[in-house]
């Protein structure tokens, strides 16, 4: 068996081979209820086998876990080390084909050693399953305090991986600075924790922002893996603001799952300093430079997911950027409201609730929430709204969160 034949191996994840196939299933409504967008459940059962062997039965009756998946590649390349911590493989140094976009790859999150690479390294195999017209390269940019826990054979997952230390600790510093190093007119970027839902996925954001100059951000769908409806409602109520129901403009980032222009990320990068989930700072500034903002449904992730104690935490960080972006941002949405101090709390809570019932309405069944689970949906709505005002309260007091996952 050839190399690229043990690399590309798509059916081994579950996920559709073709275009074609993830059009198919969502046009015909197949597995609504059971996944996302068609990508889990008894629609596998469709697929046909392409290119290499089957993929072992599964014995935990999850069926073929999207983060399990990335696990089971083997990629036997070698590496090049170069000097300024950039690494590549030896047989790509004489005539390496220009790549058409760069994926940056970046964690959000505080932990370190083994589980942190175990992370990042999954994203990059889940990305080596990528099938696009065009070479694209794998920029993995991090922190210098994390240097030290990197495998020594990190560098040998990709022939085209590059992999950059700086020495900011926030992620948003981070991926600035991985987007400045990058070297091609679009940057993607991928969050350590997720996981493409679709081995066309760079394809269908590179195809998107090539189509107009005036698109600076194309941003795709986030889902949860699993099919308990605690996953999928809180995926819904947590990740479907960027979702306008179907292809077309939007007025947000999702900044885990998306691709920019780089000129236009370069002229409004994500502010710094001030902690995370404040990227409405960056998307208004984008769009008051003139530059339109798209959501694509077929470019989707699957975003690990920690249960309870993640959510509450998701939920401080968003109550924190609801707040400290309207403080520093006087031009964005209520934030004359905002600015009115904590007494405007119940008014910002009462608004995220309609906002999230609207979520529920358009976006409901693209969660597999659906008939009793749409009201369930709305009432779980509410304590999970509640749990961010500590976040808020921090905000008003411009402190930074603490014992947070987030960075």
């Amino acid at each position: 068996m050839s190399a690229s034949q043990r690399i590309v191996n798509p059916m081994a994840s579950g996920l559709p081979n073709t275009d074609c196939q993830a059009q198919n299933w969502a046009k015909k409504g197949q597995l609504r209820g059971h996944g996302f967008f068609g990508l889990q459940g008894e629609g596998l059962k469709r697929l046909t086998q392409v290119r290499s062997e089957p993929p072992p039965p599964s014995t935990s009756g999850l069926g073929h876990h999207p983060f399990k998946v990335a696990t089971r590649v083997r990629i036997p390349l070698g590496a090049l080390r170069c000097p300024n911590g950039i690494s590549g493989h030896p047989a790509m140094r004489d005539t390496p084909p220009p790549p058409a976009a760069t994926v940056l790859v970046v964690s959000d999150h505080v932990v370190g050693g083994r589980e942190r690479w175990d992370d990042l390294g999954r994203a990059v195999r889940a990305l080596a399953l990528q099938l696009t017209a065009e070479p694209f390269d794998i920029l993995v940019c991090d922190s210098e305090r994390f240097r030290a826990d990197m495998p020594p054979d990190f560098a040998e997952l990709h022939p085209r991986l590059h992999v950059h230390f700086v020495p900011d600790y926030g992620s948003y510093a981070v991926k600035n600075a991985g987007v400045t190093f990058a070297r091609t007119a679009f940057v993607a970027l991928l969050d350590a924790d997720c996981v493409p839902g679709t081995n066309r996925w760079l394809e269908h954001l590179l195809v998107g922002i090539r189509s107009d100059p005036k698109i600076g951000a194309i941003s795709g769908p986030t889902a949860y893996p699993g099919r308990s409806f605690l996953r999928r409602a809180s995926g819904l109520l947590g990740r479907s603001y960027t979702n306008p129901g179907a292809h077309g403009p939007t007025q947000f980032i999702a900044i885990n799952n998306c691709v920019f222009r780089r000129d236009a990320y370069l002229e409004s990068p994500l502010p710094e300093g001030m902690g995370t989930f404040l990227s409405r700072i960056q998307s208004e500034a984008m769009a008051a430079s003139g530059f339109t903002l798209l959501f694509d449904p077929t470019a989707s992730v699957f975003h690990d997911y920690e249960g309870l104690r993640m959510e509450a935490d998701f939920r401080r960080n968003c109550g924190y950027g609801t707040i400290r972006t309207r403080l520093e941002d006087p031009s964005l949405p209520y934030a004359q409201l905002v600015r009115r101090g904590p007494v405007a709390i119940p008014f910002v809570l009462g608004g995220k609730l309609i906002g999230s019932w609207r979520d529920c309405i358009r976006c409901g069944r693209q969660y597999g929430v659906k008939g009793l689970g749409l009201p369930a949906a709305m009432f779980l709505s509410i304590p999970l709204h509640l749990a961010e005002v500590p976040g808020m309260l921090h905000a008003y007091r411009r402190t930074r969160l603490r014992d947070s996952a987030f960075r």
